[in-house]
């Protein structure tokens, strides 16, 4: 009988490609390594909503659910919350949606197994015990495998949060984080070792995407930019590059804060409805990729491509959080992909991914070293 594995995770909060994909790949990997894997759809409500209770019918909270995120993310991003949601409902196994800790444990009962990660699951800001599997009995194993803690730390200012992270932290059986930073950080809050794993995004190969990837959606050649921030910011930039390497056909994906963007003003075309299938395919086909998020530079590099991982700003100014990205260029040796307006890119050399690769394949047998270990203790 195949052992039981539960998974807690972000995903499909709203529109967020980052955030859907890599509980996809935490689901697949769990499954890889022989388990019979669900994600546990818990979300702790806010008192802004509506409904601050559990409807008592799977379906009625799965038509809250869907209604609550496109609110969220903006009624205009219809079309893609309906694919994010198919998305999820095809290729991941999920329990129905959970709000409590009552109802979490009735979803585990059977788990052999709790799984953490991936995303900023620990990021200080939004501490939920739940997300340090704080939650089942005892004899539970608990594993954490590549959740994200925010770089901008204030210690003092946030004293009790880390406190109490800290004391979750000691339930957990094995320890591992996304970014080299993260180490550091839970060495200093808690006194434990954590090991540098890759994202699971990384985890699985290109090969294992195109399985999901859509049909090519741009004939030609094409740039594809991905800005979460202000992309202001990064238009003449982003132009500049194009222009060195000879692309006219400019697209950029639909984000909420590239909504009030001109679309065809300067050469840059938007693109809407994309789900988590377009997102890769967009990736897969493109001949540059423009970015300041961390998942579209690991799909970059995933699927061999050329791309420019830009400082992201928001209300012009800097946004923190540059480690997450930093970190995976570091560990592959890439540092110089990650640029501001002043960086000279028209010398850049094109990126030797046999020697990226190499490093690749080593830190995926680490990481699912991490993981065997973990699971068959």
């Amino acid at each position: 009988m195949q052992k039981q594995a539960g998974i807690f995770t972000w995903c499909n909060k709203g529109v967020n490609y980052g955030q859907t994909l890599q509980a996809f790949a935490m689901y697949c990997i769990m499954r890889k390594m022989g388990y019979q894997a669900k994600l546990i759809q818990y979300r702790k409500r806010i008192e802004e909503e509506p409904v601050n209770y559990d409807l008592g019918n799977p379906y009625a909270n799965s038509l809250y659910e869907f209604l609550w995120g496109l609110y969220r993310c903006g009624t205009d991003f219809y079309k893609e919350k309906i694919k994010f949601d198919f998305f999820t409902k095809k290729y991941i196994k999920t329990s129905p949606f959970c709000y409590d800790k009552k109802t979490i444990e009735k979803n585990i009962k059977d788990c052999d197994v709790i799984v953490c990660g991936s995303d900023q699951i620990w990021n200080p800001a939004s501490f939920d015990p739940v997300y340090f599997l704080d939650i089942g009995k005892k004899s539970l194993k608990r594993v954490s495998y590549a959740p994200s803690i925010n770089d901008d730390i204030d210690f003092d200012k946030k004293k009790h949060i880390y406190k109490r992270m800290s004391d979750c932290l000691r339930y957990i059986d094995y320890i591992s984080v996304r970014e080299d930073i993260g180490v550091s950080i839970i060495k200093k809050i808690s006194g434990l070792d954590a090991v540098h794993v890759l994202d699971p995004t990384l985890l699985l190969s290109y090969k294992d995407w195109d399985k999901i990837a859509s049909k090519r959606i741009i004939k030609g050649s094409y740039l594809v930019c991905y800005v979460l921030g202000e992309i202001v910011q990064q238009e003449e930039t982003i132009l500049k590059i194009a222009r060195e390497r000879g692309i006219s056909n400019i697209y950029y994906i639909n984000t909420r804060n590239t909504q009030n963007y001109q679309s065809g003003t300067n050469g840059l075309e938007e693109l809407k409805g994309i789900g988590p299938r377009e997102f890769v395919s967009l990736i897969k086909y493109a001949d540059i990729v423009f970015t300041d998020s961390f998942h579209a530079t690991a799909f970059s590099i995933n699927y061999g491509k050329e791309f420019f991982t830009f400082r992201r700003y928001q209300m012009a100014t800097e946004y923190g959080g540059a480690s997450r990205v930093k970190s995976i260029l570091r560990c592959l040796q890439l540092e110089e992909r990650f640029i501001d307006s002043n960086t000279e890119t028209a010398s850049m050399e094109h990126i030797d991914y046999n020697r990226v690769n190499k490093l690749l394949n080593k830190e995926r047998k680490k990481s699912y070293k991490f993981l065997k270990e973990a699971l068959n203790d």
